[in-house]
């Protein structure tokens, strides 16, 4: 008796995480990050309220379904900070539950063209009697920028994102290692020195599916950044032409 409650409690708690995961944001895909680094010595605050759905379809080769869930909203927050001119720490919340951490590295600063990677490492962690579960998440991106004008640009990003789910009820333990790859289009509109807007939109796909299921988690969320400790990329036209944050 005492095995099937522990395999129960491990189900639940799977479960837990699960809905946990997909319905309060925790994967949700936001892109923080913008193609360029935070400027050396810098910090940079990014708070993004963020509508979050899931779209799932099935099919048994004899019928088929499809279903949509959501909007669920979201909120995501990053703090970074500039450590060279072309590489930065950051520090990611999301919805209070989800927390990452990770390094930006700058690959290519031009007038129209800015490409970066970043590499990030977090996850959650939920404790009952009787029960744990959580996740790690480590994801790993490109990021790309089309600079149209010293205020406004079209930043895509791509990449891929696993999660390792684990849960553990007394002497009974399971584990889930699910991959994904994710991208997202976006906008930087900087509308003074110190304060940007970041539009943008995300998808995050699931690599394998989980048998004859299908699905995805999509964000659209709207990015609020502020730069502290001086000027944010891009604010002069002289910058803007040396390619060159200050």
């Amino acid at each position: 008796m005492s095995k099937k409650v522990d395999l129960r409690r491990l189900f639940l708690g799977l479960l837990f995480s699960f809905c946990v995961t997909v319905q309060w944001g925790c994967p949700s895909g936001a892109q923080l990050r913008g193609p360029r680094t935070t400027p050396k010595g810098k910090v940079q605050i990014n708070v993004a309220p963020n509508a979050l759905g899931i779209a799932v379809s099935a099919n048994t080769g004899t019928s088929s379904a499809t279903g949509f869930t959501g909007p669920f909203p979201v909120v995501d927050a990053a703090l970074s900070y500039g450590i060279t001119d072309f590489m930065d720490l950051q520090i990611q919340l999301n919805t209070f539950a989800y927390v990452t951490a990770g390094m930006g590295f700058q690959l290519l600063r031009s007038k129209f063209f800015d490409l970066s990677t970043s590499f990030d490492i977090g996850g959650t962690f939920f404790g009952l009697p009787g029960v744990s579960f959580g996740y790690l998440t480590f994801p790993l991106k490109i990021l790309g920028g089309i600079n149209l004008h010293e205020r406004f640009s079209i930043n895509v990003s791509a990449g891929y994102q696993g999660f390792f789910f684990f849960a553990n009820a007394a002497s009974t333990g399971a584990s889930l290692l699910a991959h994904t790859i994710t991208t997202s289009v976006g906008f930087d509109i900087r509308i003074t020195d110190s304060f940007t807007l970041r539009p943008q939109g995300s998808v995050l796909i699931p690599l394998v599916n989980a048998g004859f299921v299908e699905g995805l988690i999509w964000n659209a969320g709207l990015g609020l950044v502020f730069t502290l400790g001086g000027a944010g990329p891009r604010t002069s036209q002289r910058r803007f032409d040396d390619g060159v944050d200050r």
